[in-house]
């Protein structure tokens, strides 16, 4: 925390679900730690030299181990900052830190506690977990008897990847991963209200609201208005808020709602649609919408292009309708000064338009200082003295130093029609077509959509898209595929590093393809997809699973080295770590389950799907890599001798 403070980074959901994620990770390098001085204690150690032993055997392993899940992050400081990236670098420096923290307490506090504390001598193992690991002992030799088979299933079981993807699984990376926890009633009057006539209209609604008790429930009510415009949000409690119940309400409240001559009233998320006023009718609430952006040089031309890919995009297979979404026309006053009086004053017209721009606006004057603190001070105009026109006709304004005249003497006020609101983005004018659709079809509309768009004659330097939803995702699936090809990559190095070699590390980062099926079939199972947090979660798995290989192998070589046939240095490396194996990822998959199953955000981004991609795969990888692991390290490390039984070359060291 003290850090993130130096960092100026806040306690918000993106940290505290990566605390959560780190809680499961501290443990896991202390685990196996203590684990290895356990054992050099059943080995006849004394308490010190086992902690010191213990820790030098694994400190080597569970650095790395550290490193390979710190370096995963490192592609953010070169990547392109949006939502994916963002939501990386936060994740990531929170983990990092935590993991940094517990591997210095691992090296350090671990062991000197442990020496102070443990007595030696042999602790024993409980009769499950002895049975267990005989068990392991003869499945592990029958699966480096049939090594082809071994290989095979693996093979199999990576490929079955191909079952979800053809039954509707699907990589969404966009921006808009929220959950919205409310249904939309939108008020906008063809003709321009005041606030205070849209309060009443607000008002009026809430009451109906309030009398069909039946049909929202236990909801809360929330309503905004101003000049123009209204809303009203209906809140239902956080345990029933699911996208199927909130669909079903907005159908009960379109159902509802009165028709109002003059204003136009949407019950849908995004303005533009609606089952009332302008535009409305029909059974609306079951619709899912997409909104088309065109950009252009001229906002003149632009307004007839919406209209023509309006009613071209009508017409597109499984479209229910289309029409340009954004504000309705409203009144305005435009104030037409008197030449001849401004000619005697001598007078001119941005005079007389400072002055009435800076009355509304107001004047800020200097801070005054209180017991409290300093006191801004703005000077302008009541609101209370414009609520109506005749009041702005008779407000003064000066012209001159000597003289404030009326608005109704300095020139005449006309009501017009102003223009929609139209925002130029990249210095290009901005107009956007809501298209709505059945939400069943929407797997098939869109592909639809874009052919349709792609194939529409557009205008020199006229540009679309399908929403920043739509660009979100193919910039997150770039940022996606750069980070998760470099991360593996530095991964590599790191464990090239390591172990002084370039094909050891080859075959640890198999454990990583062995965990992408557990990634795919735990997320379709339950009915989620490849999200954004899901990612950044698989990017986070490239660091994580390899340490269960780590930690594997270097035992093994260790035994190599001294001398043991490759074989049987394999079955006992595999034997002497199945325990702290087991251990880490139960750890890390425990601390994961509030994350995936008990946190639910009632509103906004949704990181359920991160912890079910790091539960997926490091329960798959974790039990593939006790398995495959060792068959592939089997091609790679030379048989010096026929292999023995595990008993006859090695003692059986206390777990």
């Amino acid at each position: 925390l003290a850090v993130l403070h130096l960092l100026e980074m806040e306690l918000n959901v993106v940290t505290i679900l990566a605390l959560m994620l780190g809680v499961g990770m501290l443990v896991d390098t202390a685990v196996v730690v203590v684990e290895s001085i356990v054992r050099r204690a059943g080995l006849g150690d004394d308490s010190k030299t086992a902690a010191t032993q213990g820790t030098m055997e694994v400190a080597t392993p569970v650095f790395a181990s550290t490193l390979t899940t710190v370096v995963v992050f490192l592609p953010v400081l070169i990547s392109d900052r949006n939502e994916f990236t963002e939501h990386l670098a936060s994740v990531g420096t929170v983990i990092s830190l935590t993991i940094v923290a517990s591997l210095f307490v691992s090296l350090t506090l671990v062991p000197m506690v442990a020496a102070r504390i443990y007595g030696g001598g042999d602790p024993g193992i409980g009769s499950w977990f002895s049975g267990f690991r005989s068990g392991y002992d003869k499945f592990l030799a029958l699966v480096l008897e049939h090594r082809a088979v071994a290989l095979l299933v693996a093979l199999t079981a990576t490929l079955s990847i191909a079952i979800p993807f053809n039954n509707g699984f699907r990589i969404d990376l966009s921006d808009t991963d929220w959950k919205k926890n409310y249904a939309n009633i939108n008020f906008r009057p063809v003709k321009g209200l005041t606030y205070q006539e849209m309060e009443k209209i607000v008002t009026n609604f809430e009451t109906i609201l309030e009398a069909n008790r039946d049909v929202i429930g236990e909801a809360d009510i929330y309503s905004w208005f101003a000049d123009g415009h209204g809303m009203t949000r209906v809140y239902p409690p956080a345990e029933v808020a699911t996208e199927e119940y909130l669909t079903a309400l907005r159908v009960r409240i379109d159902e509802i709602l009165p028709a109002i001559p003059g204003v136009s009233i949407k019950t849908g998320d995004d303005w533009g649609w609606g089952g009332h006023g302008r535009g409305g009718g029909g059974d609306r609430g079951m619709a899912g919408s997409i909104r088309v952006r065109l950009r252009g040089d001229s906002s003149t031309l632009l307004d007839d292009l919406g209209q023509r890919v309006a009613q071209y995009l009508a017409g597109v297979e499984g479209v229910i309708e289309s029409e340009i979404s954004g504000f309705d026309e409203v009144d305005e006053l435009r104030l037409e000064p008197n030449e001849d009086l401004l000619g005697r004053l001598q007078v001119t017209g941005d005079t007389v338009a400072r002055s009435i721009s800076s009355a509304f606006a107001g004047s800020r004057l200097s801070q005054m200082r209180t017991r409290s603190g300093d006191l801004d001070i703005t000077v302008g105009l009541d609101e209370e003295e414009t609520d109506t026109v005749a009041d702005l006709r008779l407000m003064r304004f000066p012209l001159t130093d000597s003289l404030d005249l009326p608005i109704e003497e300095i020139g005449e006020l006309i009501a017009q029609e102003a223009p929609d609101d139209r925002r130029r983005r990249d210095r290009l004018a901005n107009l956007s077509v809501s298209v709505r659709y059945s939400i069943d079809a929407k797997e098939q509309v869109i592909p639809r959509l874009e052919q349709a768009l792609a194939a529409f004659s557009w205008p020199v330097g006229y540009q679309w898209d399908l929403g920043e939803s739509w660009s979100g995702r193919w910039r997150n699936r770039a940022s996606f595929g750069e980070g998760l090809y470099l991360s593996i990559f530095l991964v590599y190095l790191v464990l090239a590093c390591l172990f002084e070699s370039l094909r050891t590390p080859l075959v640890l980062m198999v454990t990583v393809l062995l965990a992408i099926p557990g990634v795919i079939w735990c997320l379709h199972i339950q009915g989620d997809h490849l999200d954004t947090p899901a990612a950044v979660g698989l990017i986070l798995l490239c660091g994580i699973v390899v340490n269960n290989g780590i930690v594997l192998i270097d035992q093994v070589l260790r035994y190599v080295k001294s001398g043991m046939d490759p074989i049987i240095a394999i079955k006992n490396g595999a034997r002497d770590r199945l325990r702290p194996i087991l251990i880490t990822a139960l750890t890390t998959v425990l601390g994961l389950v509030p994350m995936a199953y008990a946190t639910k955000m009632t509103v906004g981004p949704q990181f359920n799907t991160l912890g079910k991609t790091i539960i997926g795969g490091l329960s798959a990888s974790t039990v593939l890599t006790l398995v495959v692991l060792p068959v592939l390290l089997s091609f790679f490390l030379s048989s010096k001798e026929p292999a023995i039984a595990p008993e006859e070359t090695a003692p059986d060291p206390a777990m």
